[in-house]
């Protein structure tokens, strides 16, 4: 938005919405919507880029979210999204199948408010993969960021752990056309 883009937010927490509408005022066109539905809202091909930021992992079945970001990016549109680090979230739990997709728990303690149970979904790599492949998506990049120096100085017992084991995963993929439009 600082920099000229239109953009469209989407937040399935109306407190959410409420609060990115707050900040963002007439700049962005903020919207309540469930990503495990169809965004009929949203035009096919309208996007340049879809930014999604620690949100799939609350999704358990990534095949209906990723065809609507296919269905609403232009080619060659550019997803973006950042997840927790399978190996983090295998990691986190005592039991489990590292090769299924698994809801797991586990409680938030941040936010100066009272600790919160947020299930997520556990998945390993090739999962994620494959899904962004079938819906007609190249992976361009994967990262595992590095602690910085911030991080470094405000949680000095995690920072050598981060930089021995990812906490996240950024993926950049690109639409291409579907197999069976050539």
């Amino acid at each position: 938005v600082d920099h000229g883009a239109q953009v469209t937010a989407i937040d399935a927490s109306p407190k959410m919405v409420e609060f990115a509408r707050q900040r963002l005022g007439a700049r962005a066109d903020v919207r309540l919507a469930d990503l495990g539905k169809p965004l009929d809202s949203l035009e096919d091909e309208s996007f340049d880029l879809v930014l999604s930021p620690l949100v799939l992992d609350y999704i358990k079945d990534w095949t209906g979210v990723l065809g609507e970001f296919y269905r609403v990016l232009h080619a060659p549109g550019l997803l973006i999204f950042s997840v927790e680090h399978p190996f983090e979230k295998f990691k986190q739990s005592v039991e489990g199948n590292y090769f299924a997709t698994e809801l797991v728990h586990y409680t938030w303690c941040g936010f100066g408010g009272e600790p919160v149970e947020m299930p997520s979904y556990r998945r390993p790599l090739s999962a994620m993969i494959v899904s962004l492949w079938e819906a007609g998506f190249v992976v361009e990049q994967i990262i595992e960021p590095l602690p910085t120096e911030a991080f470094k100085e405000k949680k000095p017992k995690h920072y050598d752990e981060r930089r021995r084991q990812p906490a996240f995963m950024c993926v950049r993929a690109r639409k291409q056309p579907k197999r069976d439009e050539h």
